[in-house]
């Protein structure tokens, strides 16, 4: 049946190292992509990146969408998992960004974004992502028109390979050696020997190839090209107000795997951000059920990170809130004024105090004169961008959501010149 999907229209590369220079420079016209656009068509998509500080994974989509980060898997030869450290989606931009626990190595890269699975990329509509794609010789956007199908998108990267030839080689360090001294501004500046995007190319760089020499892509393919990485419901709250009594969550009801289903995977616990809740925190393996304990006497919010791993070392994650003895207070929402840009844009912003963890995946919603929605950044900030005739002068609101649904106050504020 066709539908009006949403569709991926960009994957970019980025690095939280890199300069600002650089990142300017490799974004070419193109300010909101903040990064290196991969190119495709032919086999463009399978030339080498050569930077060896990759961390992010930027991918815009078509529209806004419900995207979440256990909805990408990231997989390769030499590493068949890479892990996400965090994770932020922007609704004015549609760039949804992963941020890596640690950079791509040499390997053979593969995305898997959900347009399936239990809880799948959609548009505000629901409708699940078109994400079909044919690797090294597509053209964006992603699909064939009909709705779901994942977005499978395949790179290479291979620091110091300057010359996109599959391997490190003299030629690499000749011509970084060569490129000594040029900048981001210079005639003749090529990004791809500025290996550590500082937006100079120098002796760094030249003795950083000089190392590698010999290096080669990988064969083989991509853990994740032959078998599909599990895939999670994006997140779940948890109220515990009886600290004598176990909680029970049935993991085979929060994952899920076309392979091996969500009984044939393996489960791991990767974070706890308030441990002294707990006096036990189990996962039975044979069950599926991870069993929280909780300590006597104590009353907070902890973010637990659960992992999923399958037979191929594809893996997934998801967290859990648990609020332990504690009321879940009203989140409170901080609406500054809005500043009149030079660019004759209003800039909107403030900050959510709540009693939850924020990571990138909850918003504040603007109605009234101001339509839309900014995310929360992890340290309650968030930030709006919009269009407005300073000579008309309107009132809009804000409101904010938290993960158990409790809903803050609703300031309003008036935007335009009196």
């Amino acid at each position: 049946m066709l539908t009006a999907s949403p569709k991926v229209v960009d994957v970019v590369v980025s690095s939280t190292q890199w300069s600002a220079e650089f990142i300017g420079y490799v974004s070419s016209t193109n300010s909101e992509r903040a990064g290196y656009s991969v190119p495709v068509g032919s086999n463009a998509q399978a030339a080498t990146l050569p930077w060896n500080n990759i961390d992010k994974i930027r991918i815009q989509f078509s529209e806004d969408v419900i995207v979440h980060k256990s909805d990408l898997s990231i997989s390769g030869v030499n590493l068949s998992s890479y892990e996400v450290s965090s994770f932020i989606y922007d609704p004015q931009t549609y760039f949804a960004t992963w941020t890596l626990a640690n950079p791509l190595t040499k390997d053979r890269i593969l995305l898997d974004l959900d347009g399936d699975g239990i809880d799948p990329v959609t548009n505000l509509t629901g409708a699940r992502l078109d994400g079909n794609w044919l690797n090294n010789s597509a053209t964006y956007a992603s699909g064939d028109g009909n709705e779901g199908g994942d977005f499978e998108f395949a790179f290479n990267v291979l620091p110091g390979d300057g010359n996109n030839s599959n391997q490190v080689t003299v030629s690499d360090y000749v011509s970084a050696n060569a490129l000594s001294g040029k900048t981001t501004t210079s005639s003749g500046y090529n990004a791809k020997f500025d290996f550590d995007g500082s937006g100079q190319i120098n002796s760094s760089d030249s003795l950083f190839v000089l190392g590698r020499i010999g290096n080669a892509l990988p064969t083989g393919s991509p853990a994740g090209l032959y078998n599909d990485a599990p895939s999670a419901v994006s997140h779940l709250t948890l109220s515990v107000s009886n600290a004598a009594i176990d909680e029970v969550i049935e993991l085979w009801n929060w994952f899920d795997d076309a392979e091996s289903t969500a009984s044939g995977l393996i489960y791991s616990i990767t974070s706890n951000s308030n441990p002294e809740l707990f006096d036990l925190l189990t996962i039975n393996q044979a069950s599926g059920e991870m069993t929280l304990s909780a300590a006597s006497g104590v009353s907070g919010v902890a973010r637990i990170g659960v992992k999923a791993t399958d037979s191929a070392g594809n893996s997934t994650s998801s967290s859990i809130d648990v609020c332990i003895n504690c009321d879940n207070q009203r989140p409170w929402l901080t609406l500054e004024a809005p500043q009149l840009r030079e660019d004759e844009t209003w800039l909107i912003y403030g900050t959510v105090s709540d009693d939850q963890v924020f990571d990138g995946e909850t918003y504040v919603t603007f109605s009234g004169a101001v339509q839309g929605r900014a995310a929360v950044y992890p340290d309650g900030t968030f930030e709006f961008v919009t269009e407005w005739d300073p000579a008309q002068y309107a009132l809009f609101e804000a409101v904010y959501h938290d993960s158990w649904d409790q809903v803050s106050n609703v300031p309003s504020r008036p935007i335009g010149n009196i």
